[in-house]
């Protein structure tokens, strides 16, 4: 009994690390994913930072300009 109820255990467990292999390797995906969308961004905020500042500066010369102008 114990011979023929060894071999399916061993098989189970055989398929618990696969899973867990398979799961932890989904896992470590979904992390990259996450960081180089994170740093996409990033990148993405970085340069609109960089373009709105003039345009902020812009706008506010507009108004004093406007409101010095009546």
């Amino acid at each position: 009994c114990t011979c023929t109820n060894e071999p399916p255990t061993l098989s189970n467990s055989d398929d618990n690390n696969v899973t867990a292999i398979i799961s932890s390797l989904v896992a470590v995906i979904v992390i990259l994913a996450v960081v180089v969308f994170g740093m996409l961004c990033y990148r993405q905020s970085k340069k609109k930072d960089r373009f709105l500042p003039r345009d902020y500066e812009r706008a506010a010369v507009a108004e004093v300009v406007a409101a010095e102008k009546p």
